[in-house]
């Protein structure tokens, strides 16, 4: 049997104790394993950003990886904790929003899970419910004793649409990655598909930017490029420089493409 693959991908950070707890809950039931790391510092109970992360992650690993999401994952009525087969993998988090951004309408099965922890306590699913089911799946067991079939999502996080307004495209942040660049919800299709043969320009507080670079270093240092990433977005960054602070952009900036 080949060595099982589970990832996961949390907001905790790596001061306090609670991804090794996680890796260690795994692994003293489960030797023959390998734990992947995606990311522990994604931006607390951020949805955006676990789920951008995630979709454009997973598709890289085998099938059969398993991912664990520790991300909001406290379950309530409204959020129950949820098993997702897709693409030949498995998917375990609370339903927030995030698993349905990151897979983004593939055809998948959506399992609740009614899995009763040990623990007497409640707060850390993470350990108690997702690594548990997590090895359930890496073992070969029948986790159907503890999942019931549900037909979606109770939460879809909806990545809203570029708009245009005449001869503007209004756009917006989606990423905002370590370098500090600036990864918008603008797809290469949308954004040809609205400029068409005409000229434009891409619209800043200080600089105007008309044309499409191919990479970061088509630009001299701390010149601004924009081009569309292996993600297939537009992204916004100056080379070796931190776009985001230098331009002033956040999660809650627009980004504006006027058509001339």
């Amino acid at each position: 049997m080949d060595k099982k693959i589970i990832t996961l991908l949390t907001d905790f950070g790596y001061s306090d104790y609670y991804v090794a707890a996680i890796k260690g809950t795994i692994l003293s039931k489960l030797t023959d394993v390998n734990i992947v790391d995606i990311s522990h510092d994604v931006t607390p109970f951020s949805i955006r950003e676990a789920g951008f992360i995630l979709g454009n992650c997973y598709k890289f690993f085998p099938e059969g990886t398993i991912h664990i999401i520790g991300i909001n994952s406290e379950a309530s009525i409204n959020t129950p904790h949820i098993l997702v087969k897709a693409a030949n993998q498995y998917f375990i988090a609370a339903d927030n929003g995030i698993l349905p951004m990151a897979l983004n309408n593939i055809e998948m099965e959506i399992f609740e899970i009614d899995y009763i922890q040990d623990s007497p306590v409640f707060t850390f699913s993470s350990k108690d419910v997702f690594a548990e089911i997590a090895v359930l799946i890496a073992s070969g067991q029948d986790y159907s004793q503890y999942t019931n079939k549900l037909n979606g999502f109770n939460k879809n996080y909806l990545m809203s649409q570029p708009v245009v307004d005449g001869d503007l495209l209004k756009g917006h942040v989606l990423f905002i990655d370590n370098y500090r660049n600036i990864i918008t919800n603008i797809t290469r299709d949308i954004f040809y598909d609205f400029v068409r043969k005409s000229s434009f320009e891409i619209l800043f507080k200080s600089d105007d930017i008309t044309k499409i670079s191919k990479a970061y270093s088509d630009v001299r240092i701390a010149e601004i490029a924009v081009f569309f990433g292996s993600h297939g977005y537009m992204e916004i960054a100056m080379y070796k420089a931190n776009a985001a602070d230098l331009l002033g952009i956040d999660y809650n900036s627009n980004i504006l493409v006027q058509r001339k």
